[in-house]
């Protein structure tokens, strides 16, 4: 029932041409899919939203879209391709914050989950790597990544993976286990949505 409220609305959208509307339902019909493991819809539609705001010239909509995708990528076990992604959005966030969709705790929580999945090492030079990225770029490596079997040696399982040795961050390493627990208990924000509708309109 949730999916089809969003297909119709993002037909409503494409019809009025609402591109805004757009990308909010292409967001969400992209989290019902990664939940489900459709990670190729799931990107392909993040991919679009991806365009949409940077067309728009929405640059902290552009990282939070970013961080989304490595959300993605960590859950369906590539690890590696998610460091590199998350890293060019938190430098984006960095540079001109956040839009909304996305938040430094989430941030926080995908990267728990990214360690969770790597050695140090490995981290470490994926996060320097991503660095360089520009945001299009991290989005045709995601798109890459889905086509290949994922390298980690299990996908991220709401909480149940075993940290490898981390590496130093900014984020305090205390935080794990509750960022971990609100993460997977984590829903659609559909309330949110529909508060945004008069936004978009």
């Amino acid at each position: 029932r949730r999916k089809a409220l969003h297909e119709d609305l993002l037909q409503m959208a494409r019809e009025r041409s609402n591109s805004r509307m757009m990308a909010l339902q292409l967001e969400q019909l992209a989290w019902l899919a990664s939940r489900s493991g459709d990670v190729g819809p799931a990107l392909s539609m993040l991919e679009e939203s991806h365009g949409i705001y940077r067309d728009a010239g929405i640059q902290p909509a552009v990282a939070d879209i970013t961080s989304v995708i490595a959300d993605v990528l960590v859950r369906a076990g590539h690890a590696e391709t998610a460091a590199r992604v998350l890293s060019c959005a938190e430098a984006m966030h960095e540079k001109f914050g956040f839009f909304g969709i996305w938040s430094a705790n989430e941030t926080e929580s995908v990267m728990d989950s990214i360690q969770g999945q790597l050695d140090g090492a490995a981290f470490a030079r994926a996060w320097e790597e991503g660095k360089e990225l520009t945001s299009d770029e991290a989005v045709a490596l995601a798109l890459d990544a889905a086509l290949a079997p994922p390298l980690s040696l299990f996908v991220y399982a709401g909480g149940n993976e075993k940290a490898h040795g981390r590496v130093g961050s900014r984020y305090p390493q205390s935080r794990s286990r509750d960022n971990h627990d609100a993460r997977t208990a984590h829903t659609s924000p559909v309330p949110q949505l529909l508060g945004t509708l008069t936004w978009c309109s």
